[in-house]
């Protein structure tokens, strides 16, 4: 039974993971069509604008977000 729980607890981890790039590369491709200098927010109400906000928050919390998902996300013309 607990080898099933800690799989099972990967298998979540590696799913959240999974979602996270996903967005990651979205928003590349969201900022990516947009004019050098003129970046704009995804619009409101949108997944993209959650992940945006959610990891613009999260990173000024005392646990924050990882390092390396904040070196990706500054990586990307357009994130502040």
């Amino acid at each position: 039974l607990d080898g099933r729980i800690r799989m099972a607890e990967r298998r979540v981890r590696q799913d959240q993971r999974e979602e996270w790039m996903r967005r990651l590369q979205e928003l590349r491709e969201y900022y990516a069509q947009q004019p050098p200098g003129r970046k704009e927010d995804p619009t409101k109400g949108t997944a993209l604008a959650h992940f945006v906000n959610l990891n613009r928050t999260s990173k000024h919390m005392p646990t924050g977000i990882a390092d390396w998902k904040v070196r990706e996300l500054e990586g990307i013309e357009g994130w502040r």
